[in-house]
C-alpha cells in the first residue's frame, strides 16, 4: 500500500506494510492450496512399509523404510548398454558371514553391487526412490540407485561406492526406500521387473 493510500485509509505506513504482508501471505497460501493437488507428496514410513517384505518396526522411519544389505558383488567383467537391453558385466559374490552378530572384515575401497534383503513393490500412482543412510555418508561411502517406476516389483540392486575401508555387518541398514506420488500412463514392465524373485531375471 502506497503511503498516500495509507493516509486516506487512516493507517500509518508501518501499519499499511503489515496489512500488505498479511494479504501477500494469504494470497500465497491460497495459491499453494489451489495447486497442491498436483504436487508430489512424500509418503509416510507406515504407508511405505505396506509395500516392503519383510519389514521390522526398527526399519520404519517417518518418511520411508530402511533397506538392508543382502548379497554383495564385485564387478569383474565388461557390461554393455544395447538398445534392446542391458548386458550385465560379470560379477563375483563377496564372501561374507551369514550371522548378523559376526564381525566381518572391512570392505576395501571400491565399487560394489548390493542386493537388498527386502522385496519391494511400487504401487500405482507412485515412484520409488532410495537414498543412502546418513551413517553411510559419514563413513565415506555412498549408495546410488535409479528411479523405480510404478508397478516395479523385485529385490532391487544398487551401487555402493566406498572411498575408505568400512565394516558392513550382514543385514545392516544402508538405504531408505521412499515413495512419492506421481502421474504415470502405464505400469513398469521393463527388463528388471521381478528381478531376484526366482522369475529367471536374476
Amino acid at each position: 500500500m502506497r503511503p498516500e493510500a495509507a493516509v486516506r485509509a487512516g493507517l500509518s505506513p508501518p501499519a499499511a506494510e503489515s496489512r500488505a504482508g498479511v494479504v501477500l501471505c494469504r494470497a500465497a497460501g491460497e495459491a499453494w492450496a489451489h495447486g497442491r493437488g498436483n504436487a508430489a507428496m512424500v509418503r509416510s514410513g507406515r504407508f511405505v512399509a505396506r509395500f516392503v517384505t519383510p519389514v521390522e518396526d526398527e526399519q520404519i522411519q517417518p518418511n520411508g523404510v530402511d533397506l538392508r544389505l543382502g548379497e554383495l558383488f564385485r564387478i569383474t567383467g565388461t557390461g554393455a548398454l544395447h538398445p534392446a537391453g542391458t548386458q550385465l558385466a560379470e560379477r563375483e559374490a563377496v564372501e561374507r558371514p551369514d550371522d548378523p552378530a559376526a564381525a566381518p572384515e572391512p570392505l576395501a575401497p571400491g565399487a560394489y553391487v548390493v542386493r537388498y534383503v527386502e522385496r519391494v513393490r511400487v504401487p500405482e500412482g507412485h515412484v520409488g526412490l532410495i537414498l543412502p543412510r546418513s551413517s553411510l555418508l559419514r563413513n565415506g561411502a555412498v549408495l546410488y540407485s535409479a528411479l523405480w517406476d510404478q508397478g516395479y516389483e523385485g529385490r532391487g540392486e544398487g551401487l555402493l561406492v566406498l572411498w575408505h575401508p568400512l565394516v558392513l555387518p550382514p543385514r545392516c541398514r544402508i538405504g531408505q526406500f521412499m515413495l512419492m506420488t506421481a502421474e504415470a500412463a502405464a505400469a513398469y514392465c521393463g527388463q528388471w521387473q521381478g528381478e531376484n524373485l526366482g522369475t529367471g531375471r536374476e
